[in-house]
């Protein structure tokens, strides 16, 4: 399966097929093979020590499998996020803040919305960066080593800035 993974364009690696099999799906499946045996009358005198040994391996696995699992993925090197990650979700987060400012400051003007509790609306839409360790003593629009900013075009009409697309090298970088 790894070979047309692979040939067909989707990346897979070995660590990622040893993951896979680390933390394959071995549970649920041998359970239900072992309920189907318990119901088969052939061999029903079997089936219910089969089913307390398929649980029991069941458990086992789950409990090594699953403790392990993190270690397993740092050793494997797919624990941690690349910069380009980092800086893809950094762009996308601050870019999805600025349109979100944008709206509300529109909205702000609306008269059916001028008694809303703008602070509650600024606090319930404020997301937070998944990568990005809280650091007390730095704003949020401090610059960052993920940033990778954008590149802006200025419209000569109306003079607002507009975001660029990233070029074939920056995207390159953002997909690794």
């Amino acid at each position: 399966m790894t070979p047309l993974l692979r040939h067909i364009g989707y990346g897979m690696t070995w660590q990622h097929c040893m993951a896979c099999v680390w933390g394959g799906l071995r549970g649920p499946l041998s359970l239900c093979l072992a309920l189907i045996m318990l119901q088969t009358p052939a061999v029903s005198d079997a089936g219910e020590i089969f089913i307390i040994q398929t649980a029991g391996l069941v458990i086992l696995s789950l409990l090594i499998n699953a403790t392990s699992m993190t270690k397993v993925l740092k050793i494997l090197g797919l624990a941690e996020i690349s910069l380009a990650k980092k800086a893809n979700m950094t762009n996308c987060v601050k870019r999805i803040m600025m349109t979100r400012d944008r709206c509300i400051s529109m909205l702000k003007m609306d008269k059916f919305l001028a008694d809303a509790n703008w602070d509650l609306v600024q606090a319930g839409t404020t997301i937070k960066h998944p990568y990005q360790l809280q650091m007390s003593g730095r704003d949020e629009d401090s610059d960052d080593d993920t940033y990778m900013g954008y590149h802006y075009t200025t419209c000569p009409d109306c003079e607002r800035e507009i975001p660029n697309e990233p070029t074939k090298k920056e995207f390159a970088e953002m997909t690794k």
